[in-house]
């Protein structure tokens, strides 16, 4: 599992941030905003998760 898979969560973490803008400028409500910033969040923490078991699991892939 590569470490660039973290850069679909930045890809998240912007959108949200992004809809949150639309919302202030446009007031298009800031719901989907908090949905994606959750979904970003969860990502995240489910990516270190499996990150930090394929670590754990496997001592060799350390020194790649």
């Amino acid at each position: 599992m590569p470490v660039s898979i973290f850069g679909g969560v930045m890809g998240l973490t912007a959108l949200s941030f992004a809809w949150s803008l639309a919302d202030q400028t446009w007031h298009v409500g800031s719901f989907p905003a908090t949905v994606i910033g959750w979904a970003a969040i969860l990502a995240f923490l489910t990516l270190t998760v499996a990150y930090l078991t394929k670590w754990a699991r496997h001592p060799a892939a350390r020194s790649r």
